[in-house]
């Protein structure tokens, strides 16, 4: 800022000089800033403030070592804006030896004629010193920035009256897009949107030198409308008075306007526009100064009250004056925060309450030496408060007074209250608990949290009152009852912020009514008890004590209790015997308890003679004394209700009700059902002498269903066998050809093995199902059964319990049987052993015993009976163990039934399904405690010719040649098929459609060395292809592969005849040796 006077005018020169007298002359700082941010210069008000002597220390500083931690920020934000061309205002504390004093600061771009920002300029207002200082330097700012703009911003001068612009500077020649000369002569009309008359009303405001700026929108030379911000004043001239005009193009600033607005606005009326007055107390002169607002706010003018007229607070009412005093003592001597409140005396004569606060102003030394602050009239909102406490008050009483608690929620902030009473309604003391939603939440059921959330959301967001039941934990660790009730409020823009409502402890209430409901339930499950028993027509159509355990069972949970037993008198009425006894906590029944009338006389008196007999104390009622002490106290019965069953008069049973856990008061309504129960159970003996007549037709049914469940399950586990003799051809083949693509000796060989031999497992367990399905592969041979037997039991003697004694006598010369004798001795086995192990600790006799039955055997209700009647030998088996329940007998043929500990594999199932095959019958007899009895039925041998076992041929490393169609469904089977018929020289044509086959098989049959044929086939059969083959060329041979026996295969084909047999699941070598027996020898 050292111009070359040689080339400014006289009159240039001037504005220059009195532009530097007003700088060095300002009351606030006013600075330049290099670009990189250093001290360039600085005023005399500037060094001061700082606190420097010399203005010359601070050149060359950098502007953070004077501006403190908490506004460097801000500082650094408006030092890059005013680099960037923005004017910038900004609040920065500046660091002073007094510590950080707050200041209202700008920055401004300086330029050059060409525009380039060569520094910036800067002001700091010290606005620490009240309402007056901070209006004295605002004017002194805008005094500044009027003279200094003219050479930065957009200006012009203009004629007010007129509105004839007189000069404009470069800056607006560029903006409006005008020359100098343009401009000079053109009139603000010309430029602004609005109409003449509205301009020329702002220029004669201007030209009363009313400080304004305004907002307009002019025009440009272009047409572009350009929203500005306007600034107009007063210059004097020697030609009189003109008007100044600033302009700033805002149009790319709206977004920094709000901002610059905001700062500017705080700045000019930070007190007019404040509703707190000013004051200042200088300590060491004792002057007072008041601002407008101040003396306004107890109803003067300006002008109306001196503030040097009061001494010694007497302003304020005599209550509060030694508040006030000892308030600015404290502050002033200990740094106390000087904030109280006070009555101050108004001009209309009272009191109006008023918070004053204020802050002391020291010296270097600490000595405080004025206070300078502020006062707020808050006399309404203390009246308020005032009305409010009261308000409190009569609402805490009523609340003390209630036996409701009271909880207030905040949903804006999520805080919650709850009254004293609520939380004493939970068990707690007011300090022990905290109010929170989370911690209300946690002591709530949590069967009901959900409900509870569920419904607040949906009746509070709905603005409806709200009312729910929910449970609480108590401190007591009880959950008890509660009906919480409140409603939403909604604050000033009817949004619903808070909630509020009472909680009230309903839990008697709650507690009586499910008594009352629970009664009713009690009633309806017993009425519907007796109704259902009573109209059940099948009640005891699965055997009288199935019946009675239904009927104990639903004693039992009707009444809720313990134990309930049905007794029915033994024939010659002496005794009674339990036909049920349920324990309903092990959930399990027991029979065979017997009460001897000889041994308990008086009470079998009490029983003929009594409706009922309820006891809530069986121990000390006489009634029970023939009972030994420990029959009652060792089966925990509290209390007991016995209702004598009759039939006719004559007693014929008994119902013993027991409650395991309590001396209960036997209710009217319990009575009735147990006296309900009773007649059930004797219509119950009706209906088994009924039924009695029908039981044998029954057994005939039942045999014969049994015999088409034994045979469908025959059927589904010969299914399930082939299928899985399927999945084991891929399984077992595709090893076997892995083995022996593998070099000897390798690991991969063994463990290819154990694959082939988990699969011949599985191909075993196949024949099982198969054997149990009556198609397992037998070895038929015509053979001694007396011989067998006395074979196995050689065998079986060390095998058996060493406690176990078999009896076997062979009797006269018997015919011999036809079948596989490896097969028979496995029934056999099992039999015996099946027996043996029945045998009670391991003690006992097996009977066994061969009969020869011309006429066939007796048919029996268990097992399966001969299918003609020709003769037979019937092995019997007879043990003297434990026995079987009818229920047992029913399932021992089922597969994996088993009555052992450790049941496993397909057990009896396999023996049925081996006699099936074998033509033959087996039945079994037995009764608990006394034993069992098999009698297996084998056919006598005949002249029929026995079928031949097929024998695979040793061939060695045998390979054919020609072409082979393969058939099988099994995309499985298809591939591994064609890989083996491959290694063994053939071409292979393959299809999985019976129809298909027989298509290549007529084109191709010339070049077919054989065919490879699956018997099941979905479509087309492969009975029916294996036919259609034979109608268009019997030459070709045909190898039927199945996981069925030859001989069923065999079978099914009828006439036609097995030329080649090959079971599922097979290897190369039996593929190979098949194929070498047909066409290789």
């Amino acid at each position: 800022m050292n111009p070359d006077s040689d080339f400014l005018t006289s009159s240039a020169i001037e504005d220059l000089r009195r532009f530097r007298l007003l700088v060095e002359n300002a009351p606030f700082c006013v600075h330049e800033l290099s670009l990189d941010g250093t001290m360039l210069s600085i005023n005399p008000s500037g060094r001061d403030l700082l606190g420097f002597e010399d203005s010359e220390e601070l050149k060359g500083e950098p502007f953070s070592a004077v501006v403190a931690e908490s506004s460097l920020a801000a500082a650094t934000v408006a030092f890059e804006g005013a680099l960037a061309g923005e004017p910038m205002a900004f609040e920065c504390n500046v660091i002073t030896p007094e510590g950080e004093v707050p200041t209202s600061s700008h920055l401004f771009p300086l330029r050059d004629e060409q525009g380039k920002i060569v520094s910036l300029f800067g002001l700091a207002i010290d606005i620490s010193q009240g309402t007056k200082a901070i209006e004295e330097l605002r004017k002194s700012e805008q005094r500044y920035r009027q003279m200094f703009e003219t050479n930065l911003a957009v200006k012009f001068i203009l004629e007010p009256q007129t509105g004839i612009i007189v000069e404009a500077n470069s800056a607006a020649c560029r903006f409006y897009g005008y020359s100098a000369e343009e401009m000079a002569g053109m009139s603000v009309y010309d430029i602004n949107v609005l109409s003449a008359e509205e301009v020329h009303a702002e220029m004669k405001k201007a030209a009363s030198e009313c400080r304004l700026n305004f907002e307009f929108r002019h025009r440009l030379r272009n047409g572009e409308v350009r929203n500005v911000e306007v600034y107009s004043g007063p210059i004097d001239t020697e030609d009189g008075v003109c008007l100044y005009s600033i302009v700033h193009d805002v149009t790319d600033r709206k977004l920094a306007e709000a901002k610059l607005a905001e700062s500017e606005e705080r700045l000019a009326f930070a007190i007019r526009g404040s509703d707190d007055g000013v004051w200042d107390i200088d300590l060491i002169t004792g002057e007072n100064y008041w601002s407008d607002r101040c003396k306004q706010l107890i109803g003067y003018g300006p002008d109306e009250i001196d503030a040097n007229a009061y001494e010694n607070f007497s302003f304020l009412h005599p209550d509060d004056r030694e508040v006030a005093k000892q308030a600015l003592e404290r502050h002033i001597s200990h740094g106390e925060s000087y904030d109280y409140e006070a009555r101050i005396l108004h001009k209309d004569g009272g009191f109006r309450w008023f918070r004053t606060k204020g802050e002391a102003i020291r010296d270097e030394h600490g000595v405080a030496v004025r206070v300078t602050g502020s006062i707020r009239d808050i006399h309404q909102r203390y009246e308020v408060a005032k009305q409010l406490r009261r308000s409190e008050e009569r609402f805490a009483f009523a609340v003390a007074g209630s036996q409701e608690g009271i909880w207030d929620w905040d949903i804006v902030t999520g805080e919650m209250w709850w009254s004293p009473r609520l939380k004493e309604l939970i068990g707690y003391k007011n300090s022990e608990i905290q109010s929170s939603r989370a911690k209300l939440y946690e002591l709530m059921h949590l069967e009901d949290t959900e409900p509870t959330r569920q419904a607040a959301e949906e009746t509070i967001d709905a603005g409806r009152n709200f009312d729910v039941r929910y449970r609480l934990m108590c401190k007591s660790g009880e959950y008890r009852w509660f009906r919480s009730r409140g409603q939403a409020v909604r604050n000033e823009e009817g949004v619903i912020a808070r909630a509020s409502g009472s909680l009230t402890d309903i839990h008697h209430e709650v507690v009586a009514a499910e008594e009352t409901a629970q009664r009713a339930i009690r009633l309806t499950k017993q009425r519907q008890c007796i109704l259902d028993l009573a109209s059940d027509p099948l009640l005891a159509g699965d055997g009288l004590r199935a019946a009675c355990m239904r009927i104990t069972e639903l004693t039992c949970e009707v009444l809720n209790i313990g134990r309930c037993s049905v007794l029915l008198m033994e024939q010659g009425g002496l005794n009674l015997r339990s036909i049920d006894l349920f324990v309903a906590a092990k959930q399990e029944h027991f029979c065979g308890v017997v009460l001897e009338a000889g041994g308990l006389p008086n009470f079998f008196a009490e029983v003929e003679k009594s409706r009922v007999i309820v006891s809530s104390n069986p121990m000390e009622d006489a009634r029970f004394d023939d009972f030994p002490r420990n029959y009652i106290k060792d089966r925990k019965v509290r209390s007991i209700m016995e209702v004598p069953v009759r039939r006719g008069g004559k007693l014929v049973g008994l119902v013993g009700i027991s409650d395991t856990t309590d001396h209960r008061d036997w209710k009217e309504d319990e009575i009735d059902f147990g006296l309900g129960i009773a007649q059930q159970v004797a219509r119950l003996l009706d209906q088994a002498d009924a039924l009695e007549a029908e039981e044998k037709q029954r057994d005939m049914e039942r045999q014969m269903l049994h015999a088409q469940k034994m045979e469908s399950l025959g059927l589904m586990a010969g299914g399930i066998a082939h299928d899985f003799n399927n999945l084991l051809v891929g399984i077992l083949g595709n090893a076997d050809l892995l083995q022996k693509s593998l070099p000897e000796g390798s690991h991969e060989v063994d463990l290819v093995g154990e694959i082939e031999s988990a699969s011949q497992r599985a191909a075993e367990l196949c024949q099982q199902m198969l054997a149990y399905s009556g198609h397992s592969r037998h070895v038929i041979s015509r053979f001694d059964l007396t011989d067998l037997v006395a074979e196995m039991i050689q065998l079986l003697r060390i095998t058996v319990s060493k406690d176990a004694v078999l009896h076997f006598e062979p009797g006269e010369k018997l015919p011999l049987i036809e079948g596989d004798p490896s097969q028979i001795r496995q029934v056999i086995m099992n039999l015996i052993l099946n027996a043996s192990e029945s045998l009670n600790d391991g003690q006992g006799d097996i009977h066994i015993q061969i009969d020869f039955m011309p006429g066939g055997c007796t048919p029996a209700k268990h097992g399966i009976n001969v299918p003609t009647p020709g003769p037979y030998l019937c092995l019997k088996i007879k043990d003297n163990g434990c026995g079987m329940s009818d229920e047992m007998l029913e399932r021992i043929y089922d597969p994996f039934f088993s009555t052992k500990f450790k049941g496993r594999g397909l057990g009896l199932a396999s023996v049925l399904g081996i006699v099936r095959g074998h033509h033959g019958g087996i039945q079994v007899s037995s009764e608990i405690d006394k034993g069992t009895l098999f009698r297996l039925c084998l056919p006598i041998a005949t002249e029929q010719s026995l079928p031949i076992e097929t024998q695979f041929p040793a061939i060695g490393n045998w390979k054919g040649s020609g072409l082979v169609l393969l058939v099988d469904d099994d995309e499985t089977v298809l591939q591994l098929g064609q890989e083996m018929l491959s290694r063994l020289g053939f071409e292979v044509i393959s299809t999985t459609d019976g129809s298909e086959a027989l298509e290549k098989f007529t084109q191709h049959g010339e070049d077919l060395a054989l065919v490879l044929l699956d018997l099941t086939m979905p479509g087309l059969s492969g009975e029916e292809v294996y036919a259609g083959m034979q109608d268009l060329d019997a030459s070709i041979p045909v190898i039927m592969s199945s996981g069925y026996t030859e001989q069923d295969v065999a079978l099914r084909l009828g006439d036609r005849g097995l030329r080649g047999f090959l079971q599922k699941p097979y290897t190369l070598d039996q593929l190979q040796a098949q194929i070498y027996a047909l066409i290789g020898a």
